[in-house]
């Protein structure tokens, strides 16, 4: 899809904006959501599915592409300056959710000056590789393959969360790898 034709999918739809982190994050949310909600449109510079269901899920580190296209939920991996982050938070619409790394401080910086409403979700970025993850279902062992999402697990989970897909579902998600 070109960025206008993204624009235009997105309208009538949840749009969810993973700014940043590596493309593996697309995939993991995928499987998950695909799980129990079938049908939704993903978008990265490599791979386009176009699905009828209520979510768009782009991830970009384009910041410009990411403020067009208004997110309501945004998911930041990557670290920005502190004028490109009020620019992308700026855009989220009202009443929408910012997943984020703790550890980005400018995100912080950024949240509180923003005139728009909405939630702030912060996660904890895991610094050590892990072999297994906790969840409600126990502890899922850490493929090989996970090993480029293993920090973001928390902040993927939070999004999730708030996508409707139960901490159970994505522990199914992550014993598959």
């Amino acid at each position: 899809m070109q960025q206008n034709e993204l624009l235009t999918h997105g309208e009538n739809r949840t749009r969810v904006v993973l700014l940043g982190g590596p493309q593996e994050i697309t995939f993991l949310v995928k499987e998950a959501l695909e799980m129990e909600r079938p049908g939704q449109s993903y978008w990265t510079e490599k791979h386009t599915i176009r699905g009828e269901g209520e979510f768009l899920i782009v991830q970009t580190l384009d910041p410009v592409l990411a403020q067009s296209l208004r997110p309501n939920i945004l998911f930041l991996l990557q670290p920005l300056s502190l004028e490109q982050f009020s620019a992308v938070l700026e855009q989220v619409t009202d009443g929408g959710i910012v997943v984020y790394d703790k550890d980005l401080n400018d995100v912080v910086l950024a949240l509180g000056q923003g005139t728009n409403f909405y939630r702030h979700i912060p996660f904890d970025r895991m610094a050590e590789p892990v072999e297994n993850y906790s969840t409600p279902i126990g502890m899922v062992p850490i493929s090989e393959s996970l090993a480029p999402v293993v920090p973001y697990l928390q902040g993927i989970e939070e999004l999730l969360r708030h996508l409707g897909i139960q901490s159970e579902a994505f522990a199914e998600v992550l014993s598959m790898q």
